[in-house]
């Protein structure tokens, strides 16, 4: 995954501000191209938003804008990744994007921003599924729902769940080693108490 990638990051239309996302190693240098501020945004510090202009191949400043950076590791992607907040209309971030892509970025693929953060480490395939939850949510339930899930917390139950099972695992193999003993490792009731509660779970 050496290529940089670039994507509108919010909804193509008129709005207030448009955010388009940079991602990839040497995404602060090909964005620092088409960036024009007091410094470099390689030189500010990550993840704070620092003010600037855009200017186009052809010499033309096309919008004042702010972007941040970010460290590899500290990303949505775990990327080396910008984001530049452009002025809402859609040809502020159009300009941009086809800059940046001139510049040797290409556009992203839908989702590939958060199968990056997936390959990357950065979230579980059930947090990469709750991210499209959380943007096609048409209720509060799924929504909330959707958030508990990109949060962690249902990784966390399935880790306590996969646990319980290699745990209850061991205890079955320790009495089919020494079956000469008269009471297992754990009572037959026990294990059965144990099995049940992992079933309903």
């Amino acid at each position: 995954m050496e290529d940089i990638i670039t994507a509108l990051a919010t909804a193509w239309g008129e709005s207030g501000i448009a955010i388009v996302r940079l991602s990839g190693e040497g995404s602060v240098e090909l964005a620092d191209k088409i960036f024009t501020g007091k410094k470099k945004l390689a030189e500010h510090e990550a993840r704070f938003l620092t003010l600037g202009r855009l200017r186009s191949s052809d010499g033309h400043l096309f919008d004042e804008v702010l972007a941040v950076r970010f460290e590899k590791g500290a990303s949505y992607t775990a990327e080396e990744s910008v984001e530049i907040h452009c002025h809402g209309g859609a040809l502020p971030a159009q300009k941009c994007i086809e800059e940046l892509c001139a510049l040797g970025a290409r556009i992203a693929l839908p989702g590939e921003f958060t199968r990056r953060a997936f390959v990357n480490g950065r979230i579980d395939l059930p947090q990469a599924e709750a991210v499209l939850g959380i943007i096609s949510a048409k209720s509060d339930e799924a929504l909330y729902a959707s958030s508990r899930t990109l949060q962690g917390t249902f990784a966390v139950k399935l880790r306590g769940f996969l646990d319980n099972i290699t745990l209850l695992a061991a205890h079955l193999e320790v009495d089919l080693d020494f079956p000469e003993e008269d009471e297992g490792y754990i009572s037959k009731d026990e294990r059965e108490k144990r099995l049940e509660s992992l079933i309903s779970a």
